[in-house]
């Protein structure tokens, strides 16, 4: 953003910052050393329009994130992965509920299924 000397005043304001932009489809997202929470998300985003997306790279993506999702603070996350994968894949609501019952616990299964539910229920009505 160019300023000129009258509205310099501003400069100091104007957010000057970078960005980093990378091939996800050549990252080895699971090599990273970043946080569990940042793996998740990259991972399905890289993995979920893929063809070969299946409800076994779900448990493998799920299975990352076992201890995340397991917390009291990783409920929103999973929720949020889960309606993702709603959105964008057809995989129907009884096989994620039983993966999800595999990987992390049956009532933590039960109460993000609901809550999963709930949401997309909300958006139908609204759309």
């Amino acid at each position: 953003m160019n300023l000129n000397d009258k509205i310099s005043i501003f400069k100091e304001y104007v957010l000057d910052f970078q960005y980093l932009l990378f091939d996800i489809e050549r990252e080895k997202i699971d090599e990273w050393g970043y946080s569990v929470k940042v793996k998740i998300v990259l991972l399905l985003l890289k993995e979920v329009r893929k063809p070969n997306f299946d409800e076994n790279r779900l448990k493998e993506i799920i299975r990352i994130g076992k201890e995340v999702f397991s917390s009291k603070d990783g409920l929103d996350l999973l929720k949020r992965v889960i309606v993702y994968i709603y959105r964008t894949t057809d995989m129907n609501t009884q096989k994620v509920k039983n993966i999800i019952n595999e990987t992390i616990a049956e009532e933590r299964a039960n109460e993000v299924m609901t809550t999963a539910e709930k949401l997309l229920l909300e958006g139908e009505l609204r759309g």
